[in-house]
Parts: C-alpha cells; structure tokens; sequence
C-alpha cells in the first residue's frame, strides 16, 4: 500500500466511489423518510373528509409499509458502503502505521513510549474511523434532512407557521455545540485517566516479580485505588453532563412543539390549514429536531477525528535516522569491518558516547568489547548493524563505507544478541527457530544443547512446545538468554554480537556455553561484549573501552602484561571469585 499525503486522502482514491454510492443511498432514505408526513396529512385528511373510509387506510397504510421498506433496504445499503468503507479504513490505516513502524529507527522507539503508540494504533485510528462513518452520515443527513423537512413545512404546509415553530431550534443547536465541546473536553479527561490506570496495571503485572519480592503488594494496590477512583470521577462528571444534555435537548424539542401547536392549533381552527396538514407539519418539526441535535455531535465527531488524525500523521512524517540510498549496495559481513576515528552521540543528546574510536574486525576473527557500564560498548555494537545513523567515513565493511550498504542486507548478516533478552509469547521451538522458515527439530535442539539449554527445556512437561508467557516471563533470566543465544546460532549469519548475553547465568554454564561456542562460531566474526573477563579471555583481540575512548587492545596476555585498566579490572574479578568461593 503506497502511502502519499496521508491516510484518508490515499484511502479515498481509492473507495471515493463507495462514498459516493452510500450518499446516494443516503439521499433515498431521507427523501423516502420526507414522504410520509405527506401521506400521513392524505390519510388525516380523507379520514376526515371521507367518513372514515376504509379503502383510504389500507392504501395510505399500505403505501407507508412499501415506504418503510425501501427505508429498511436502503439503510442496510448505505451502512455497507460507508460504515463497511470505515472499517476499510481502519483495516488501511492500521496495516499502514505498522509499517511505517517497522521503518523507523531505535531512535525513535527510544523517545516514544509503547503506551503512547498504542494510543495511537488504537483509539486515534478509532476516532478516525468515526469521523469518516458516523461523522460524514450525521452531517450529511443532517443537511439533507434539515432543508428537506423546512422545505416541505413552508410549501406543503404554512411559511409563517413554520418560522414560528423553528423559533428554539437555533438555540437547540447553540446547545447542542457548546455540550459538544464540553463533553469531548471530558472525554479526553476519562481517556487519559483510562490510559493512566492501564499503564498502571501493565507496569504492576510486567513488575509482579519485583513487586512480591519487596512485598510492596499495599502500595501498589493503594496505587491502582487512587488511578481508579480518579477514573471513576472523572466519568460521574461527564455523566452529569450527559445528563443535563439530553433533558435539555428534549426540552427544547417539546418547546418547539408546544409553540406549534399553540399557534397552529388556532390555524387548523380557522381553517388556515387542515388537520393533515397539521399532522404533517408536526411530523417534520419532530424530524427536524435530529439535525439540531445531529449538529453538537458532528462538531464533537469531526473534532475528535481531525485531532486524532494529525496524531497519525504525526507518526506518518516520522523519518528514521538511518535511511538507505537510492541504489545501495549489498553487503558482504564475510569481510573486514573497519572504524575509523569514530565519534557518536545519540540523537537530541549532546552528549558523547563515543570518542574518536580506530579499530579493525577481521574476518573470521572474534573479538571482545570490555570495560566499564556506560563505556560505550553495546553502542558500538548498535552502529555496526546500522541500528543508528552514522557519519560518512567513519564505519567500514569491506571497503564500503556503510551508509552505502543495505541496512537489511546487513542485519540479515548479522546474529545479535542484546543485552535485553526478548522472547514472544509463543513455543519455545519458535521462539529458537524466529528466523527460520524451514527447520527441522533436530536443529533446533542442536542449537539448544550448544547454549546449554536443551535439559532444561526437555524437563518441561511439554519440552519444546511449551508456550513461554508474555515476554518469557515463565523461564528465569538465565533461561531466557539461552533460548536468544540458540536463536542467534541458528540464523547461520557471517557474523554474531553476543552483547553481555550471559549476565545472568551461572559462572559454570557460562563456561559450558563458550566452550561450546568454540567450534560453533570458529568460522564466523564474532564480538563478545561482557563484564566478565574471563569470558573473553579466549578473543583473538580485546578492546578495553573507557567513558568512550578505546584505551587498550590486545589478546588476553599482553593485556595483562600491560597492566592497565584490563589488567586492575581483572585482578579485582578474581578477587571477588575467591571470596565468593567461586571455582571457574
């Protein structure tokens, strides 16, 4: 789906016939609604004039049925083309914002909160909807409707009568406006505490495991109390308006009916019109009232779809950071990767993570980032599978600079384990197999034995089928980064970053996982970023980073001959190693 100017002009180039046919049907319906009184006024009349004949009830009764049932059959027709047609969009709109999602870059997901894309990919697409279904029927019938009803009041029955009888709808419609406003001012007040006491209960649930283990059970109920009892407020007020509204609209509707009546029942009395036409005047004023009221709602309608809409547009002129050229090249992660004097700060921030970093990836060869949190590593690690955008000349592969390169032909090449593990809610056959289309089990559990994960995985009653909750949550933390590093192997890519991918387990597995590695990853470049040195101790080439610059590199050895920042921070390891008894 090519998107241009936006959803809903794309969307009706699209549909625009469907609209067109739904407003067509539209226009029978209240032309067939308009009708009625007409025949009401015949049938008061000739009961009237006639003595009651009979013969006059059945046609007029009968003529009124076959018109209720055109009625009955447009209505079903106008609800297929426009309100189908809104449920197109929404479909439209959806798919559309989705990928527009996935071409953004992590910049944007690190400034915009999950919470508030899901705002948008649900309730603004749903206000969206309303004002191209609901919004565009009410005020179209509202129009159609109104002239129509006045139209037949003045010609069929009586002008002067019917200025007098409109006389409060004005001030019907004045009411209807302003209540609008305020009710979607409320509105947006019980959304928003809507939206506050679901994040509230997402972040208790995603948090359930902290929240028990220091038995703050208390205070995030207390929490979740006070988000409802706000939400709860806030809807008693818009109830309230609510309730003065409707009242009020009545109100003015009985009050346009009573004036009719006292001044056209002194009509119908001196004969100035008949009782039918009366009847029939009093039936047009009654349809008349709906586009008075019709009026606040699609001021209130329209104005929440427009606002809803340039929250959609918002993200649909979104530019990632990192964009591909117009022709790019393809990538060969089988070659040296180079970075030469390399200097970074994220995006909207001033600060820099890294400084002025030399370094050389050979091909096959595995190498190890170490140092210090913050130092910069696991963005280094980010910049080289093109997840941020970089300056020209500065990142290297083979001899292409990499904003040259293809971003997906690069990741597509590339194994990446971050530091948080994320699993989907699904088998944990699929979950190791994400990449995959075609596998077999017996791979599967290779790759599982390889990040020493297969025995626990067979202990489960269902062992591979069994469905790990949201996020993983039913495996523990070492579990989890397991099951990622098994997936990561499986892709078979050139080149794999297990970027401090076993933090959480034990110093045992740990050791079982790398010398499993080995012979694994021997082909393949592989970038180990950890805190544990001895866990690189084995790469071809150690980068010790620190507040951003590369201050050291070398193999483990002279590493330690050196006796630097390496040197200090693997002494005080093996410190902590023998006082916690620890055997490696």
């Amino acid at each position: 789906m090519k998107k241009v100017k936006g959803y809903i002009r794309s969307f009706i180039k699209r549909r625009y016939w469907h609209y067109i046919a739904g407003l067509l049907v539209l226009l029978v319906v209240d032309l067939l609604q308009i009708i009625i009184p007409k025949y009401l006024r015949e049938l008061v009349d000739g009961i009237e004039y006639s003595n009651g004949g009979i013969e006059i009830v059945s046609k007029v009764v009968g003529t009124i049925l076959l018109i209720s049932l055109g009625i009955f059959v447009s209505r079903f027709f106008w609800r297929i083309f426009i309100i189908g047609s809104s449920r197109v969009f929404e479909k439209f709109a959806r798919n559309s914002m989705f990928e527009k999602l996935l071409t953004l870059s992590s910049s944007f997901f690190d400034r915009v909160k999950v919470g508030d894309i899901m705002a948008r990919m649900t309730n603004d697409i749903n206000a969206t909807r309303m004002m191209l279904s609901q919004g565009i029927i009410m005020m179209t019938d509202s129009v159609i409707m109104g002239f129509f009803c006045i139209y037949m009041m003045v010609t069929t029955v009586d002008a002067k009568l019917t200025m007098i009888g409109v006389i409060p709808l004005p001030i019907l419609a004045i009411v209807a406006i302003t209540f609008g406003g305020k009710i979607h001012r409320k509105f947006m007040d019980v959304q928003d505490s809507f939206s506050e006491l679901t994040d509230t209960v997402q972040e208790s649930l995603d948090g359930m495991r902290v929240v028990k283990s220091y038995a703050i059970e208390p205070e995030r109920n207390d929490r979740f109390e006070s988000k409802c009892q706000d939400y709860y407020k806030k809807n008693i007020v818009l109830i309230k308006i609510w309730g003065v509204f409707f009242p009020l609209i009545e109100l003015m509707a009985s009050l346009s009916i009573a004036i009719s009546i006292l001044y056209g029942g002194g009509m119908v009395i001196d004969g100035s019109i008949s009782l039918g036409q009366f009847v029939a005047f009093l039936q047009y004023l009654s349809m008349l009232v709906w586009p008075m009221i019709a009026i606040g709602w699609v001021v209130n309608i329209i104005q929440r779809g427009r606002a809803s809409y340039e929250r959609l547009m918002w993200v649909e002129e979104q530019k990632s950071d990192v964009e591909d050229p117009q022709n790019p090249k393809k990538a060969d992660l089988k070659e040296r990767i180079n970075i030469n004097n390399l200097s970074y700060s994220y995006p909207n921030s001033d600060k820099r993570i890294l400084k002025n970093i030399e370094m050389e990836i050979l091909p096959g060869q595995t190498v190890a980032f170490v140092g210090k949190t913050g130092s910069g590593k696991s963005t280094l690690a980010k910049l080289i599978v093109k997840m941020y955008a970089v300056e020209k000349g500065k990142v290297f592969i083979g001899d292409n600079d990499i904003n040259d390169l293809s971003m997906k032909n690069i990741r597509e090449q590339v194994a990446y384990v971050p530091q948080e593990t994320f699993l989907f809610s699904t088998s944990i056959e699929e979950n190791i197999a994400f990449s995959t289309e075609k596998y077999s089990r017996e791979e599967v559990e290779n790759y599982a034995q390889v990040a020493a994960i297969h025995s626990n995985i067979v202990d489960f009653p269902e062992g591979y089928e069994t469905i790990i909750g949201e996020r993983g949550i039913t495996l523990s933390g070492g579990q989890k980064q397991r099951v990622a590093i098994a997936r990561a192997l499986m892709k078979k890519t050139p080149v794999v970053i297990l970027d401090d991918c076993l933090s959480a387990v034990d110093v045992e597995t740990e050791k079982q996982i790398l010398d499993s590695l080995n012979s694994e990853i021997k082909d393949r470049t592989t970038i180990l970023i950890s805190h544990r040195l001895k866990a690189v101790s084995k790469a071809d080439n150690i980068f010790v980073f620190d507040n951003g610059h590369v201050i050291e590199s070398g193999d483990h050895d002279s590493l330690l001959k050196n006796k630097g920042l390496y040197f200090k921070l693997y002494q005080k390891q093996m410190i902590e190693e023998e006082l916690e008894g620890t055997d490696y």
